[in-house]
């Protein structure tokens, strides 16, 4: 499994040293054995399912605490999912980059490295996770425009969001990935997935500069 996550990486171009030392792996796994949650604390922060997530100082990777049955999915498909990125450089998946496990005290821990699609070179102002459900698929329309809350569904609608695709040529291309992509998770049995959407606001134009009044001093 190293070696295919090895070369995962690299289709990414992402290498062993720039992973290893953005994320600061040692640490994290270091802070787990030794039960030192407090250095990690600022980077940690715990998802709905209750699992904790673990950003990399510069924000390019997180980690994620999975179960063994996830871990074990993942195991599963990874020979698949190595052939797939590579043969679809394009693809959409979430770009899982390493699986790690210890056990300490006996507990197991068990870790997915993946990079953060939302590290980006402008700052995102909305989060959206759409499953294609409006099935308690809101955060509540009072929590709407929180930073850092990941908006569903139904609040996309309801917040009047939506994709435009103004290049003739990407609109086809992203949903043949989207279709291919959609059709791999179903190969392999898996259906909880969803697509994950970040917007940039951009800033409103400012009011035009003041006209300039040259003054006669006599």
């Amino acid at each position: 499994g190293a070696e295919l996550f090895r070369e995962v990486r690299a289709a990414f171009g992402v290498t062993d040293e720039a992973f290893l030392a953005a994320l600061g792996i040692r640490q994290v796994l270091g802070g787990l054995l030794l039960g030192d949650a407090r250095s990690l604390a600022e980077r940690v922060s715990e998802g709905r399912s209750g699992s904790l997530f673990y950003y990399s100082h510069d924000n390019r990777f997180m980690a994620k605490t999975v179960s063994e049955e996830e871990a074990r999915t993942l195991r599963r498909m990874l020979r698949a999912y190595h052939a797939y990125v590579l043969k679809h450089p394009d693809t959409l998946l979430m770009r899982v980059l390493g699986l790690f496990e210890i056990g300490h005290a006996g507990r197991p821990y068990r870790l997915v490295v993946m990079s953060n699609v939302f590290c980006t070179r402008l700052p995102i102002h909305e989060r959206f996770d759409l499953k294609g459900s409006t099935y308690q698929r809101t955060v509540g329309a009072g929590r709407r425009g929180l930073p850092g809350l990941v908006h569903r569904d139904v609040d996309f609608a309801e917040m009047g969001r939506e994709i435009r695709i103004n290049d003739p040529a990407l609109g086809p291309r992203l949903r043949r990935q989207i279709c291919l992509d959609a059709a791999f998770l179903e190969r392999h049995g898996v259906i909880d997935y969803s697509l994950l959407i970040g917007i940039h606001h951009r800033a409103p134009p400012g009011p035009p500069p003041a006209p300039k009044v040259d003054r006669l001093l006599g």
